[in-house]
């Protein structure tokens, strides 16, 4: 694989490798129609999110790839991190760089295996219609439901050797296997069930040699087809270094038989895995679940403790206002007094004076019968002062009983605020109760849903 076919996918969810590289493969082949197989695609941890490095076929697909994700990044929430764009660049390749040595031995033939010297023949082997061409040796190895390769470039002793090709030459190459895959082979093969790799040659002492290349075109495990591959209408099954074909309907017949059977077989060990899997996944969310409500639990109960110091506080704030209001109210009640008995006295020493007075007027009567009209006047005088003082006294009653009146009252409305308070604490107790209850209860059904799913497995 060269490396400007090479692409890097950023800020990707940070789910299970398998899952993650499956839903890439969906979401390429759905809304950009590119198929790729599993061993194209690597998954690398980045902390909070996870990166793909995915390795495609042409120029094309790395500029469609690229395109689509940094100008539509939202229409690809299914492998994006939430409130995450994803973005895609062309990178270097990051495996390591494969390369084989002229003379080098690559084993023998086996039903996975299949070597062509290649050469000038390489046009012949491309052209169907040919017993052994390479629609023919596609058919069988892809009919062995096993991953296998045909090397170009490798003698039938497994000694390497290597044609020469160039840049064109190997991208006419790759198109005329696409061809062949897409239009002699019935189902079509797309590029999700085969790789096409040039694999660079060097010399013995592995020096560089000039557009030197090994074919590798390997073929992947087809699972879900009941039905043989054929070849221009004819079936090939691939054998340790022989290729059997074209067979006749008996063996075709039986080989679908056996093919189903098995592919019963594995359904069943599938969906034994899916449930498996299912009873995993359902297991670590409900751990999830529970690790977050007791979170929550704790975030409630680190709640209601700041709210209790905060009532707490409060009403130690209010006894106090309250404290100092009753102060207040004793300090005006004793001012208050004090004055009415000050008042009180003055009356007194007044009415003392009256009685003076009148005492002195009447053993002074003749005195003041001629000065009648200054004594009335000056009675008067008295009775308008009398008066003054009896309204200047009953003003400060008013104002006093006013005054306590209003801290009455601002008292009776600090009691309510207390009483209210007092009831949502109540009610808030009641809804913790309540919660206690429904915690209680969601934990019993947790340990009987878990007993049913021992009890199903």
């Amino acid at each position: 694989m060269t490396t400007e076919y090479v692409v890097e996918v950023n800020n990707l969810k940070t789910e299970n490798d398998t899952i993650l590289g499956l839903a890439i493969q969906n979401v390429l082949k759905k809304k950009l129609n590119i198929d790729i197989s599993v061993d194209v695609l690597d998954i690398e941890d980045c902390g909070d999110t996870k990166s793909a490095v995915i390795y495609l076929q042409s120029i094309d697909e790395i500029n469609l790839v690229t395109d689509n994700i940094n100008n539509n990044g939202f229409k690809f929430t299914q492998i994006a991190k939430p409130y995450k764009n994803i973005s895609a660049k062309r990178i270097e390749s990051k495996r390591h760089i494969k390369f084989y040595k002229v003379g080098q031995y690559l084993g023998d033939e086996t039903r996975v295996k299949e070597f062509k010297e290649g050469g000038g023949n390489i046009e012949h082997f491309l052209r169907t219609g040919q017993k052994r061409c390479l629609a023919s040796y596609a058919c069988g190895i892809v009919n062995n439901r096993e991953k296998g390769t045909v090397y170009i470039g490798v003698n039938d002793k497994g000694l390497v050797a290597g044609v020469q090709w160039n840049h064109d030459k190997r991208d006419l190459i790759r198109r005329r296997i696409a061809e062949i895959m897409m239009s002699d082979l019935q189902p079509p093969l797309t590029t999700l069930h085969y790789r096409v790799i040039f694999t660079p040659v060097r010399s013995k002492d592995e020096k560089h040699l000039e557009d030197f290349y090994v074919l590798e075109i390997t073929f992947y495990t087809v699972d879900k087809f009941d039905k043989v591959y054929r070849a221009k209408g004819e079936v090939y099954q691939k054998g340790d270094g022989v290729l059997f074909g074209p067979l006749g309907q008996p063996a075709i017949t039986e080989w679908e038989a056996q093919i189903r059977h098995k592919q019963m077989k594995e359904a069943r060990n599938i969906e034994f895995l899916e449930r498996f899997e299912k009873y995993e996944i359902d297991k670590a969310e409900k751990e999830r679940v529970i690790d977050r409500f007791k979170l929550l639990n704790e975030e409630e109960q680190n709640l209601r403790e700041q709210k209790e110091l905060s009532f707490k506080l409060k009403k130690e704030g209010f006894d106090k206002e309250v404290s100092t209001l009753k102060e207040m109210l004793e300090d005006k009640e004793r001012s208050f007094r004090r004055k009415n008995d000050q008042l009180i006295a003055e009356t007194e020493q007044m009415e003392k004076k009256l009685k003076d007075t009148y005492n002195q007027m009447s053993e002074e009567e003749t005195i003041l019968k001629k000065r009648e009209l200054s004594f009335k006047q000056k009675k008067e005088l008295f009775d308008e002062e009398v008066a003054r003082l009896k309204q200047i006294h009953e003003a400060k009653e008013r104002s006093f009983r006013r005054n306590t009146d209003k801290l009455i009252d601002e008292r009776k409305e600090k009691e309510k605020e207390i009483v209210k308070e007092k009831r949502l604490r109540e009610e808030k107790e009641k809804e913790n109760q309540v919660l206690q209850r429904q915690n209680s209860a969601l934990a019993k059904e947790n340990k009987g849903k878990k007993s049913k799913i021992c009890v199903i497995m």
